[in-house]
């Protein structure tokens, strides 16, 4: 039977392996006709993994020799998954190079031989940050400041101040460390002769842990650390030699010897995004670990899409409407609901499906349509749906369409001609074709939830088959989804349900996943323009997993712009995990303020802030901030604090996670606006949990944001 960690660590491979997999199945043995293969979004060709050896990874996580940090960074949008063992510790380390000058690293530490009220060896979380203040130059070091376990126990917290500097293959670096990694105290504070209270670090933390100690920080014990990394001839192996800072018979908790203060170790490089380490350390143990590591800004696929429509002098297919639908379908995405005719204009009104770049399937669509409207067409209007509503418009002359695509010296660029305005209705148009007002659809497709970290259990996961049925009327939809379990380990929680002061609003949630077939949702939902720039939705049924109840949705969004504020309420009450159609007496209003924000000029930062009442009734504010790579990966993370107090909420202090969404088209050969989605939650509670909703208008709005 497949251990949890093998688990994650084969999904993390599938990550890398799946494109090539889909890729041998899907291409055909005789030459493509009518296929144009490109590159995908103009990113340089690179393996799925990046490589550049001389980053290598601590024991902690996050770059470094064995136990110290250093002063370089991998690449930007560099991923790593790791584990590493040196007795008594076992850690499960995810880094992010998240910014190009920030490195962030989440930390789980299982303590052999130090066991809990379970019978289970104890556990620690926590993560780090590293920033990179200068970059090496000829003559200066590269220099970074890192903060490590700053809201996990305060069992492993330190602060460094680290510089390196290469001179060949030779790596050198050095540094001074306060707190676990300066436990040996062999140089004095620097901050104790300006005041006092940085002599000594504070030994207790606040709260339940989670919090962030700010007060401990560049206090107490203080080291110099430093080593040297040698790449070697071999172009996949590195040695390196370190000068530890920590005295490990102050550990916490446990008893550990160490004989040298000098760690030596060997990272060979199997395959791209693959290491191996090994290593010596304390002068007595042994260490060996495995890192994987991809890069998200530089991942992509070949893509193999329909030739786009060549120009015609003469067009073919001048009264073949529905045929110009299916065109259109093919070559561009659309899902055409109507085409219509007024004077000298055309409309086509579509949901784009296929292209995240939607400058692209709409210079296929223009393409499709110069080639095929009657000659006395000259100008073209594109509107685009989501979610059943008019999201936006693009009107562009004939002319101007047959210029772009015609090769010049002065051949306009199309991007240059596509100007997403208010959509303009269809009303009063002749109609050339219509597709069937009302329609309907079927599903069915794996899902894949898990968690990371947990008291209970390192890795929860939950996999299984999700169907799905819609029917659609105009901007009315109806959907039905169930849920049936194939695998999970939920069964395996000991402690998920401790006692609580507050509402059991999702630490019940083993109870919900642990049934054979469970229906996830029954819903109907009205959607609404209100004017160009406010939308809405009013939905009832069953919502989730656990809670069904009405709400409603307002969002103000211009065309255009990278920002909106969306208003939502909902008065729901929880289900019976033991009964479909039943439920349980606790019923809640819950809704909040979000006000969205896009940063196209800051890293292409995305963030959103949401204030009023949660699940369990307790008030407060969830703060999520991502960031979008060049690939079209999101990386990001939440943080959600309410009136709870931490002795109320319970282990962790606050809610708070991290997720991963993955373009889906990064694993296929044809364009797909479809994501998935993975998420992590170092602990679940009951305070700070949102409602989670089916379909939200900032989602459903993507076609208003302003092209790059």
């Amino acid at each position: 039977m497949m251990t949890k960690p093998s688990a994650l660590v084969l999904g993390w491979l599938g990550l890398a392996l799946l494109p090539s997999v889909v890729w041998a199945e899907t291409e055909p043995t005789d030459p493509f006709d009518g296929v144009e293969f490109t590159p995908g979004r103009e990113i340089d060709p690179v393996p799925l993994f990046a490589t550049r050896a001389p980053v290598l990874y601590s024991d902690l996580g996050g770059v470094g020799l064995l136990q110290t940090p250093t002063a370089r960074h991998a690449p930007d949008g560099t991923m790593a998954l790791a584990f590493n063992k040196v007795d008594p510790y076992r850690r499960y380390t995810f880094t992010a190079q998240v910014l190009p000058w920030l490195e962030f690293n989440y930390r789980y530490t299982r303590i052999e031989g130090v066991q809990t009220f379970t019978g289970t060896d104890n556990v620690d979380k926590g993560f780090d940050l590293s920033f990179r203040l200068l970059q090496e130059t000829e003559r200066l070091p590269a220099l970074a400041l890192g903060l490590k376990d700053i809201a996990g126990t305060g069992l492993f917290d330190s602060e460094f101040l680290v510089a390196n500097k290469q001179w060949g293959d030779f790596d050198v670096s050095l540094g001074l460390a306060w707190g676990y990694l300066g436990n040996d105290d062999t140089f004095k504070n620097p901050f104790c002769s300006a005041k006092d209270s940085f002599c000594e670090r504070p030994q207790a933390t606040s709260g339940r842990g989670g919090n962030v100690e700010a007060g401990r920080f560049f206090k107490g014990p203080t080291a110099l650390f430093g080593g040297v990394a040698w790449h070697t001839p071999l172009d996949d192996l590195s040695l390196a030699v370190e000068l530890d800072g920590n005295d490990y018979s102050r550990e916490p908790g446990v008893q550990v010897n160490q004989d040298l203060a000098l760690n030596v170790g060997a990272t060979y490089r199997v395959t791209p995004g693959v290491d191996f380490r090994v290593g010596y350390e304390r002068g007595d143990t042994v260490m060996f670990g495995i890192v994987l590591n991809t890069n998200f800004t530089t991942l992509r696929q070949v893509k193999a899409e329909p030739k786009p429509t060549a120009l015609q002098v003469a067009p073919a297919e001048q009264n073949d409407w529905p045929g110009v639908s299916q065109r259109l379908q093919r070559e561009a995405g659309y899902a055409v609901s109507g085409i219509y005719q007024q004077d000298d204009t055309l409309t086509v009104e579509a949901v784009p499906t296929r292209y995240r770049d939607f400058n692209q399937g709409r210079e296929r669509a223009l393409r499709v349509l110069a080639a095929t409207a009657p000659d006395d067409i000259t100008q073209f209007q594109l509107t685009e749906f989501d979610q059943t509503l008019p999201q936006v418009s693009v009107a562009v002359s004939r002319d101007d369409v047959v210029a772009a695509l015609t090769p010049s010296d002065d051949q306009p660029r199309f991007a240059d001609l596509i100007t997403a305005a208010a959509p303009r209705p269809a009303d009063g148009q002749s109609v050339a074709y219509e597709a069937p007002k009302q329609s309907t659809s079927f599903a069915v497709s794996p899902y894949f939830q898990q968690g990371i970290g947990g008291v209970d259990a390192f890795y929860v996961y939950d996999l299984g088959v999700r169907a799905v049925a819609s029917w659609q009327r105009e901007q009315s939809l109806a959907q039905m989804a169930l849920r049936i379990p194939v695998l999970n380990n939920y069964n395996d929680l000991l402690k998920l349900r401790t006692p609580t002061r507050l509402p059991e609003v999702r630490t019940r949630i083993a109870e919900y996943v642990d049934q054979p077939v469970r229906i996830e949702g029954l819903q109907f939902t009205q959607f609404a323009r209100l004017n160009s720039d406010i939308s809405a939705q009013a939905y009832g049924g069953i919502l989730e997993l656990m809670y069904a109840g009405v709400g409603a949705e307002a969002l103000y969004r211009p065309v255009g712009s990278r920002w909106g504020v969306a208003v939502d309420v909902n008065r729901v009450r929880q289900r019976d995990p033991n009964d479909e159609l039943g439920f349980l007496p606790y019923e809640v209003t819950t809704g909040h303020v979000t006000l969205y924000n896009q940063w196209p000029d800051f890293y292409n930062i995305q963030s959103s802030l949401a204030v009023g009442q949660y699940l369990a009734g307790d008030v407060g504010g969830t703060l999520t901030v991502a960031r979008e790579f060049d690939s079209g990966v999101v990386f990001g993370g939440f943080a959600a604090k309410t009136n709870v107090s931490t002795e109320d909420f319970g282990e962790g202090s606050f809610n708070k996670g991290l997720f991963i969404q993955i373009p889906l088209d990064l694993l296929f050969a044809r364009n797909t606006r479809s994501q998935f989605g993975l998420g992590f939650v170092p602990i679940l509670r009951d305070g700070g949990q949102m409602l989670y909703r089916r379909n939200t208008l900032w989602g459903g709005s993507v076609l208003r944001t302003p092209a790059p």
